[in-house]
This record gives C-alpha cells, sequence and structure tokens, in this order.
C-alpha cells in the first residue's frame, strides 16, 4: 500500500521543462494561428453626430457635438429557406389578436402595469417626464482621475466643438488635465437622463456614458472565492506578474475568430475548398499550484528576453 502511493507520488513530480512544456501545450490547444493582414478590418470615422448639447460648468456654457466613438466590428448571418436560399422576412409589428401587421399610424405605446393589463401613455406625456432640457449637458462635480470602477462605462463618445467656444473647451481639457480630474455631468435625451464622465483625450475630449449604481448586477458567487490569497504563493505570483507586465499596444490586439470567420467567408464565396481542423481540447491542468507558478515564471522571462524587453 505505502510503495503504491509512494509510486503515485513520484507520478506528480514534475521538472520546469515538463511543465512549462505541458503549458504551452494547453495554450496552442486553444490559440488561433491566424492574424489579421495591414488594412484587413478599417477604423470607421466618427463623422455624424449622435447629440448637439449646450456643455455647461457654472456660468460657463458653449454648444458641443457628440459623435459614437466605438465600434463593434461582427459578421452578421440571415436565415433563407433551405429549399430555395431566399432571405426570410420577420412580421412587422404583428398582432396577435387582429391577426394582421399593423402600421405606425395605429401603434400606441403602453405600460405592462400587471400581467396583460396596460396603461395607455402619450408622447407628450413621455416627454413631459423629463427633468432637464435635451440639449443642456450640465458638469456637476469633478473626481479624482481612475475613481470610477470600469464596471460603470457602458460606453465611449468623441466630444467635438460647434462653431465657437474654442478656448472653453481647451480650459476645461487642461483644466482636467492639470488637476488629474474627470468631470461628471448629466443630460437628459429619449427619456431618460445619463450621468456621464468627461476626460482628456489627447487634444480633444471623449464621453463616458456610465451605468447607474441600480444597473450594475450583484454577484452570487463571492462566497466561494478566498478572502486573500496563500502567502506562500503571492510572491513567486509577483514576480510573473514583473515579468509579464508591458506596455498596453491595442493595435497589436484583435479578434482571432474574426479574422478566421472572414477568411472563412471569403473562401466559400470564392469557391475555395475548406478544411476544417479539429478543435484540440485544453488539457486539464493536474500540476500543483507552486510548480505551474515557477514553470509559468520562467516562461514568461524567455519570452519577454526573446521580445527585447
Amino acid at each position: 500500500m505505502a510503495k503504491a502511493a509512494k509510486t503515485e507520488e513520484t507520478k506528480k513530480v514534475k521538472t520546469a521543462t515538463e511543465i512549462s512544456a505541458e503549458l504551452a501545450a494547453m495554450m496552442s490547444a486553444t490559440a488561433s494561428p491566424v492574424v489579421p493582414e495591414e488594412n484587413e478590418f478599417h477604423k470607421k470615422t466618427a463623422s455624424k453626430a449622435t447629440s448637439n448639447l449646450t456643455l455647461s460648468m457654472g456660468m460657463m456654457a458653449f454648444k458641443v457635438k457628440v459623435f459614437k466613438g466605438t465600434d463593434e466590428v461582427r459578421f452578421s448571418f440571415n436565415n433563407l429557406h433551405k429549399d430555395c436560399n431566399t432571405r426570410l422576412k420577420m412580421q412587422d409589428m404583428y398582432c396577435p389578436t387582429c391577426e394582421k401587421s399593423v402600421p405606425k399610424a395605429d401603434q400606441v405605446k403602453g405600460y405592462e402595469y400587471e400581467k396583460g393589463k396596460f396603461v395607455l401613455v402619450t408622447e407628450e406625456e413621455i416627454k413631459s417626464a423629463n427633468v432637464m432640457s435635451e440639449e443642456q449637458l450640465t458638469i456637476t462635480e469633478f473626481v479624482p482621475a481612475g475613481s470610477v470602477d470600469p464596471i460603470y462605462f457602458a460606453d465611449t463618445c468623441f466630444v467635438g466643438l460647434e462653431n465657437g467656444g474654442e478656448q472653453q473647451f481647451a480650459l476645461l481639457r487642461d483644466g482636467m488635465t492639470n488637476q488629474n480630474v474627470y468631470a461628471v455631468g448629466r443630460y437628459s435625451q429619449r427619456g431618460h437622463e445619463n450621468t456621464v464622465i468627461l476626460r482628456p483625450y489627447g487634444r480633444g475630449i471623449v464621453m463616458h456614458h456610465i451605468f447607474f449604481e441600480y444597473e450594475v448586477r450583484e454577484f452570487a458567487g463571492w462566497d466561494k472565492i478566498p478572502a486573500a490569497a496563500d502567502q506562500k504563493f503571492v510572491a513567486v505570483a509577483g514576480q510573473l506578474i514583473d515579468a509579464m507586465t508591458t506596455a498596453f499596444e491595442p493595435a497589436k490586439k484583435f479578434d482571432r475568430a474574426l479574422v478566421a470567420t472572414k477568411r472563412m467567408l471569403e473562401a466559400k464565396v470564392s469557391g475555395t475548398p475548406l478544411t476544417i481542423e479539429p478543435k484540440v481540447a485544453a488539457a486539464v491542468q493536474t500540476i500543483d499550484l507552486m510548480s505551474a507558478l515557477q514553470a509559468s515564471l520562467q516562461d514568461a522571462k524567455v519570452k519577454k528576453a526573446a521580445a527585447g524587453n
């Protein structure tokens, strides 16, 4: 029995080289070899304003335009009829009671206050609930830069100028830069009041819509996570983090699945035969934590040296 236990223990002992190879195999099992070619995906230009606002800070006010600052690049697929490859149409505002589509002129808005019971509201009644002008963006306070948890950031927009206001715009930007703060503002749009963060960005200003506290979900799994890591691993983990720390270069980050999908679709359109390679499942890590940390540290140091960092 003791001999069997000793044999089992021997099986668990691996050299750093073996562990590094195992980790590399796990990484290659999930990695994609595709990389985007130069200019394969083009950035869009923020040229059409989504809002025209008057930005006010104390007694200072000037006209600004808000432009959408980010885009998700995705491929969309349509549902087709298998027999004829015709694109299927979705029913447009179909009424199941009358069994017909309802034109816009016959549509009204309603709020379901109980299951199946609605109260009708008009556009004027909805607009009357707005507590401030839809053209006014008011700065209410400033907060230390970086003090807003990124979980609250919903999107990114560029803030551009209307005619005039150049000095006011530059004063706000430079003032935030010099004081190392972000501006907190609010404005109404389409029946909702938005809270936003304004911050310097190069020569300009960007605006982030943020979620309200009650819009961020609670998480039920905290009790399964240790309050602190075992201290015997912390020092080695710190060395690993240091070895993997480098400057963030967003231009080098890309969606490998998006690139692979693009190549697959181009091949389909051109009639090029496709070879579908089976995915290799990542191996379950069975090595002990300290050995994994030390092997990872060794591997990170080698990669950093090879990259010249």
